[in-house]
């Protein structure tokens, strides 16, 4: 199985995602080189230039992550370089590699293609030598010594692409009601956390509370840098820091997971004259497409009241049919909702996202 796009379906048990993410794990490599001892093929692969004689040899290919990685270290503009005919983007490529200074260094993050073996390792990842590499194997081991082999947690969403990777863990047995659904029974929302990472620079290493609402499994993320969010860059890690920081920061998501509940029937209280204005104003303040303005008015429908929570709730219902960072950014942004007073939903879609 490739470690891109593996996307797997909440329910999943956490010991089947740590043993796909160790098997994958074994097929990483690295090296640290330095940068003008590299060159781009015509193909778009990186070469060694101590190899380019040598029968056989095709270099690397690169995901689109590791090509922009690329062009930013270089200060290439990366749309310029996606436009340009192979031979002037790799010239503009070279140019820049054989300029740069013999101390220069990148680290190559590489991955074994044993289901494309003829084509070499994948380059899933070009940063500085001064990146320190906190692996989703060694993040999620983590995990699990925290959350235990019992059944006290579920998986809601494991999603993973060349870019990094997204779990969501809930616990079932923090669950409250938060009013009633149109059918009388009760909005039942249950308590967990949302860990992320990225081993090849798009992300620093993330635990954010999270509230999950059952009768739809859409999940309300707590983002703002406070006390309920860690987050750690990948730079100064420390193996033996990390695991006592990862659990207290469980441990703190799960604290602000209570937090939000309450906060939740506080916005449960206050009225929103005009809800699809709202949306409206609110989706356009964050240049969301048509197709996603038009989902969010649609999963808004199918509220029954027009409450701020039941406006934030159609931002995270809409969110299902999202993705990856897509999906997070969106839920993200419902939390903000959390955090507006009463009679000024509308304002916050004026401010900068933190």
């Amino acid at each position: 199985m490739s470690m891109f796009h593996s996307r797997l379906n909440a329910g999943l048990e956490f010991k089947k995602i740590m043993n796909d993410v160790n098997l994958e794990a074994e097929r990483k490599f690295d090296m640290t080189v330095g940068v003008n001892t590299l060159r781009m093929g015509l193909n778009g692969n990186m070469f060694a230039t101590s190899r380019l004689n040598e029968p056989g040899y095709l270099g690397s290919p690169m995901t689109d992550h590791a090509f922009s990685q690329v062009c930013a270290s270089l200060d290439i503009p990366v749309k310029f370089a996606r436009r340009v005919p192979n031979d002037l983007r790799a010239q503009n490529v070279n140019y820049f590699l054989e300029k740069a200074q013999s101390e220069q260094e990148w680290l190559l993050r590489s991955y074994t293609q044993a289901d494309k073996p003829e084509q070499g390792p994948l380059l899933r990842g070009v940063l500085s030598s001064g990146y320190t590499k906190f692996d989703d194997d060694m993040f999620l081991e983590m995990v699990g010594k925290c959350i235990g082999s019992s059944a006290d947690h579920k998986v809601l969403m494991w999603y993973r692409d060349e870019k990094g990777m997204h779990l969501r863990i809930g616990m079932p047995d923090l669950t409250a009601a938060v009013g009633r659904l149109k059918d009388g029974n009760p909005d039942t929302h249950m308590v967990g956390f949302h860990v992320s990472n990225s081993e090849v620079g798009g992300r620093a290493v993330t635990i954010q509370p999270m509230v999950f609402r059952l009768v739809c499994k859409n999940g309300l993320m707590r983002w703002e840098s406070d006390g309920d969010v860690f987050r750690q860059r990948h730079i100064y890690l420390n193996e033996r820091e990390m695991y006592g920081r990862v659990a207290e920061g469980i441990v703190s998501a799960i604290s602000g997971g209570d937090k939000m509940v309450e906060e939740l029937k506080q916005v449960k209280e206050i009225e929103v004259p005009d809800p699809m204005a709202t949306i409206r104003k609110l989706a356009e303040s964050r240049k969301y497409t048509k197709k996603l303005t038009d989902n969010i008015e649609k999963a808004f429908d199918e509220e029954p009241g027009e409450t701020q929570f039941h406006v934030l709730q159609a931002f995270t219902r809409a969110a299902r049919d999202l993705e990856g960072d897509e999906r997070v950014e969106l839920e993200r942004d419902a939390s903000r909702l959390l955090k507006a007073q009463k009679g000024a939903v509308e304002e916050i879609a004026y401010e900068t996202v933190g």
